[in-house]
């Protein structure tokens, strides 16, 4: 029997909400949080959302490799 490899879907995924666009976190089954106890990532631009979800995906990578990567994944939340 062959096995065929379904891509993984990741943690973050951007999904529209009752108003405008989120970032779901299929961990947790809700809305992402940007920060710990922080506003959740909900009520967005398209754009916006994929920027955060990129953004948040690339903060679990890096958690504690490079202190540049961590750098940027701030900055781009701040963009918000």
């Amino acid at each position: 029997m062959e096995f065929i490899e379904r891509p993984m879907r990741g943690r973050f995924l951007v999904r529209q909400g009752s108003i405008g666009w989120m970032v779901y976190d299929s961990e947790l089954k809700g809305p992402a949080q940007i920060k710990k106890n922080g506003p959740f990532a909900e009520k967005l631009t398209k754009e916006k959302a994929e920027i955060i979800a990129q953004a948040l995906t690339n903060q679990i990578r890096a958690r504690s490799d490079d202190p540049a990567q961590s750098r940027c994944v701030k900055a781009a939340i701040n963009a918000r």
